[in-house]
């Protein structure tokens, strides 16, 4: 939960256009987090 509140901060810190790429690049961190940890697992 603490990436997730530095996430918020940075967010706010940015400006309007950068705001944007930040939750983007945020979501994309955890998606490919996800996909990392199911590769490890095989099938």
């Amino acid at each position: 939960m603490k990436n997730e509140a530095d996430a918020i901060r940075d967010f706010r810190l940015k400006n309007d256009a950068g705001n944007v790429y930040a939750l983007e690049d945020h979501s994309l961190l955890k998606r490919r987090k996800k996909a990392s940890l199911l590769d490890q697992g095989g099938t």
